[in-house]
């Protein structure tokens, strides 16, 4: 259960070092990293223990040529951003609204359902994630002549926790094709059935 806290509480958690805390700034930069997508949905990972999102190094540099501030400042405000976007995207998993307008805000511009989807899948994992796979084409000098080959790269999270193995596999267009065909046929079964309960 996410324990909601003030953003000054977010300040003091981190040990804040920039001096007094500027609640109006702190609302107007996080707003400015959505808008620049210095953050976005994809830059949000997500584990089994909660999510974690992940600002572009950049932003640091542009906070300080857009604010005024110094780096020791960009990096403070950036990491109470961090924080507080992160525990506000858990908080909405959790069934939560948000308290406030910039709460709102994060939701509206970071939030969707995928990430829901995503953490409940690790938190309740049975078996290994697959997290990405990539397919490439390989064409071959045999004695019979060119022949062609696929190559599958599968990433798996073992844990849930972004704990990641690497498999590669290679199989013929012709299995590709039946492994594309079965994803389809299961797809579109799932849907029919939804269709038929609404």
């Amino acid at each position: 259960m996410v324990t909601r806290m003030s953003y000054e509480s977010f300040a003091e958690k981190i040990k804040f070092r920039s001096g007094e805390f500027d609640k109006e700034l702190f609302k107007r930069i996080v707003e400015y990293i959505i808008e620049k997508e210095l953050v976005t949905p994809k830059s949000i990972e997500v584990y089994r223990s909660g999510v974690e999102v992940k600002i572009r190094a950049i932003a640091e540099m542009m906070l300080v040529d857009e604010f005024d501030l110094d780096i020791v400042q960009a990096v403070d405000y950036l990491s109470i951003a961090s924080f507080v976007i992160s525990m506000t995207i858990l908080s909405k998993i959790e069934g939560n609204e948000p308290s406030d307008e910039l709460e709102k805000y994060i939701i509206e511009k970071l939030y969707t359902p995928q990430i829901k989807e995503m953490f409940l899948t690790r938190k309740f994992m049975t078996n290994p994630i697959l997290e990405e796979f990539e397919v490439i084409k390989f064409v071959k000098d045999t004695p019979e002549g060119p022949l062609e080959s696929y190559g599958v790269r599968i990433l798996i999270d073992k844990s849930g926790d972004r704990d990641f193995d690497e498999v590669f596999l290679e199989t013929t267009k012709g299995t590709l094709q039946e492994i594309v065909n079965y994803i389809s046929e299961v797809i579109s079964d799932d849907a029919r059935k939804n269709s038929e309960k609404e």
